[in-house]
């Protein structure tokens, strides 16, 4: 058996959140894993696996000193300490071995664009991350990539296992169906999810295309504090552009499976998830075609340039004029690529290596 520790206390994230909640039980399924978890027990408590886990409680703030005391104070005697994302303890700890996952490095990417103290603390923890970690896990070869251009790690202990698709995601007992045809963006508040170039695309879009909206996943009031220049972006088509505010997972479900073309024109992802939940619900999709979305989408999506907004609404037009063949035997193909079962035992494959012979290479599942 494998005494692992885990830091849980992001489970309740948006990405993050989602890969700790789909591989803890299947790891747990594994059978060879004795399972702690560092976090809060009314958040973990609510988990049917719960019960099959120990737990530590762990309250601290993420990127605070005092946190840095207390996981030293609280991580246990075990073979392994898993960090789910880059910030790790920098402080000595009891477990054997040490292992992080680094789903991408977009802050040092765009390092000139953080503040002072933001530059410190992603600059250190990063170095921590990457040098006091017997291996280090992330979601994509582009991530590989960027994680060994900026910064230090040693490419013998980078490992690359794709994220999953909950193969249930798609699944829906019942839902309202929107009578609108809509071009829908999921994303958040940062400037490379590029919500202004996505907007003014929509815009040229919508000249030849007036019975069409653009609903926006997120609320408006944090929209606008991302993007600053939102009122003048959307003035003249408000009654088109449609935030949906805070919306459950059931409801993004409901969302995807009446929107007519899925947008996705980030210009930096470490994976690109959303690729593959409107290919679940087999929706034409228009995706950038910077960073990891390509790797993610393969063949079988329509690509465009994120910085040209006439590209980006020329490639929606074609979606519309049936220029480019979205198949479904290619979405599958592309869909059974990405399997937390398969991540799961992977991380079950490496984590044995890691303990048994403290190698620092990961060996692939067919």
């Amino acid at each position: 058996m494998i005494n692992l520790c885990i830091d849980t206390r992001m489970i309740e994230s948006s990405g993050i959140g989602r890969y700790i909640q789909e591989i803890i039980p299947l790891l747990l399924k594994e059978e060879v894993f004795i399972i702690t978890c560092l976090g809060d027990f009314e958040v973990l408590s609510k988990y049917n696996w719960f019960s099959e886990i120990n737990y530590i409680e762990m309250r601290s703030r993420i990127f605070t000193i005092s946190e840095q005391f207390e996981l030293r104070k609280k991580i246990p005697n075990c073979d392994l300490f898993w960090s789910p994302q880059y910030n790790v303890p920098i402080f000595p700890i009891k477990a054997k071995k040490r292992i992080v996952t680094i789903h991408d490095v977009y802050q040092m990417a765009h390092f000139k664009e953080l503040t002072l103290i933001k530059k410190v603390v992603v600059k250190i923890l990063t170095h921590f991350a990457v040098n006091l970690s017997d291996s280090i896990v992330t979601v994509s070869n582009f991530s590989k990539n960027e994680i060994l251009r900026l910064t230090s790690a040693n490419v013998e202990k980078i490992n690359v296992i794709y994220n999953g698709l909950n193969e249930s995601f798609s699944e829906l007992s019942e839902f309202k169906t929107l009578n609108d045809k809509y071009i829908l963006f999921v994303g958040n508040v940062k400037p490379h999810k590029n919500l202004s170039n996505a907007l003014q695309a929509f815009r040229i879009f919508e000249n030849n295309n007036e019975d069409y909206k653009f609903y926006i996943v997120g609320k408006k009031e944090g929209f606008i504090s991302g993007v600053d220049n939102i009122n003048s972006l959307v003035k003249g088509i408000e009654e088109k552009v449609i935030f949906t505010g805070y919306i459950t997972d059931f409801e993004l479900k409901k969302y995807y499976a009446n929107a007519s073309i899925f947008f996705f024109p980030s210009k930096y992802e470490g994976f690109g998830l959303p690729i593959l939940e409107a290919m679940s619900f087999f929706k034409p999709i228009v995706s950038s075609n910077a960073a990891s979305l390509p790797e993610i989408g393969g063949n079988s999506i329509l690509y465009c340039d994120p910085n040209d907004i006439n590209d980006m609404a020329e490639k929606l037009q074609n979606v519309l004029d049936n220029k480019f063949t979205f198949s479904k035997t290619k979405y599958n193909n592309q869909l059974s690529k990405f399997s937390w079962v398969i991540a799961a035992k992977q991380y079950h494959i490496l984590f044995s290596s890691i303990i048994s012979k403290g190698s620092k290479k990961f060996i692939s599942v067919d």
